[in-house]
């Protein structure tokens, strides 16, 4: 199993250029909704120098600022651009993303959003995973587990899904949403790659 420091020593050693161009040219594509906003907020959070150093890359340079979320990218590409993101702006310290990146997508949610998520709880949030997956990507599948304090995230269908980058997102994702449901609560999540195109995500936590 690995932890959050190992998936981020990992990707920070596949930060290459041809860890880039391998994630842009996976099979498969992504909706638009998951680089909701990124432009605006990458300026906002780290500076226009940091906007153009990722449009400087040929492969962002006509990303829309805040793609329609019913626009198809290529699957890689949010995990490529938060790579030269990390690398550019932050050194290639992957944890430290974890709180802007958690700040930047709670923030639009509402109180009566946040007081549904604590209503449903850890266990049912989580059991839409599969859903919200199938939302976004038109690769793969997921399967979810849970019991009290505990989930484990079935992922397969794409190469993407084992990368070491791609895993930590969902891990930092899958620890904003406990702590959403679950004010307070300490979440750990771990990571065991299982197939070329598959992986299980292990969520534990206890308030």
């Amino acid at each position: 199993m690995q932890t959050l420091p190992a998936l981020a020593a990992a990707a920070r050693q596949a930060a290459t250029p041809y860890g880039r161009e391998r994630l842009l040219t996976l099979p498969g594509t992504i909706g638009g909704e998951a680089l909701r906003a990124w432009e605006p907020q990458v300026r906002a959070r780290y500076g226009a120098a940091i906007v153009a150093a990722l449009r400087a890359i040929p492969a962002f340079a006509t990303l829309p600022a805040d793609p329609d979320p019913a626009t198809r990218l290529p699957i890689g590409l949010p995990t490529a651009l938060t790579t030269v993101l990390v690398e550019t702006a932050l050194d290639g310290d992957w944890l430290a993303l974890e709180r802007p990146l958690r700040e930047d997508a709670t923030a639009p949610l509402g109180k009566a959003r946040r007081v549904l998520l604590r209503a449903l709880g850890p266990q049912k949030v989580l059991a839409g995973a599969g859903a919200a997956h199938r939302s976004l990507y038109d690769r793969g599948t997921v399967e979810v587990r849970t019991e009290a304090g505990e989930a484990d995230l079935r992922i397969r269908g794409s190469a993407l899904f084992v990368e070491p980058a791609w895993l930590l997102l969902q891990a930092f994702a899958l620890r904003a949403t406990v702590g959403l449901a679950a004010p307070g609560a300490e979440v750990e999540v771990t990571a065991r790659t299982v197939a070329e195109d598959a992986c299980h995500l292990s969520v534990h936590w206890t308030r």
